[in-house]
């Protein structure tokens, strides 16, 4: 009989932790799973969801949820919480008592994250599917904003990420890119490709070349039509 001596150890592993867990008293288990809490945060920039992919992620989210129901009074299993235990949770950056308000403040961490990683503000209109998500959730919160259906605490976290805007600058932004397309053709002779892999300019050119082709033939959806001027310079 084959043995996958790796995986026999792993086994092992788990179970002992498994083991201690099981010896540790309940205040012992919530300080583990809050300091697992504050290393998850940490790493990823977000809260843990119920949903989580990874059953790291998946377990926290649910420990999360269980803290708020143990604070509201409402979990099944009810266990009165104490006061440094509620202290230490909302020292957590980010913490909100109420789900819809941790679901916020996910969503903020994320864009967050991006901007730090990215150095721009992420586009509803991106096909990374990451980005998109990001993108249209900033979009949802201008839109909010102009509807005055944000808190004042929202709006100032949303005013420290850099380069934050609540109007976007349209007509700057397709200045922008034109300018930068005639000075490709000028210095390379030709008009950029949307296919090019080695060049990363000339590649986004190349598709923002192509996306003004489909709104010029009313093939774009949720884009702006292009004014005369505007067509003219193309």
């Amino acid at each position: 009989m084959h043995w996958d001596f790796a995986k026999v150890v792993q086994s092992m592993q788990t179970l002992i932790v498994s083991l201690n867990i099981e010896n540790l008293s309940l205040d012992e288990r919530w300080e583990n799973s809050y300091q697992e809490l504050l290393e998850y945060v940490s790493q990823n920039r977000k809260f843990p969801s119920q949903a989580g992919k990874s059953p790291t992620e998946s377990r926290l989210g649910n420990w999360c949820g269980a803290q708020r129901s143990n604070r509201n009074g409402t979990a099944v299993n009810y266990r009165c919480m104490t006061t440094e235990q509620v202290k230490k949770l909302e020292e957590v950056p980010g913490w909100e008592w109420s789900p819809y308000d941790a679901k916020w403040n996910s969503n903020y961490l994320g864009v967050l994250q991006f901007v730090k990683e990215f150095k721009k503000l992420p586009s509803s209109k991106s096909k990374s599917e990451d980005e998109q998500r990001n993108g249209i959730w900033c979009t949802m919160q201008r839109g909010a904003k102009r509807n005055n259906k944000i808190t004042e605490q929202r709006a100032e976290l949303l005013e420290k990420i850099p380069g934050w805007k609540w109007e976007i600058d349209y007509d700057g932004e397709w200045n922008e890119n034109y300018l930068q397309l005639v000075k490709f053709v000028e210095d390379t002779g030709m008009i950029p490709s949307q296919h090019c892999k080695k060049n990363e300019q000339e590649r986004k050119l190349g598709q923002w070349c192509h996306s003004q082709k489909g709104i010029k033939r009313g093939r774009a959806k949720n884009r702006r039509a292009l004014d005369d001027v505007q067509i003219q310079k193309l």
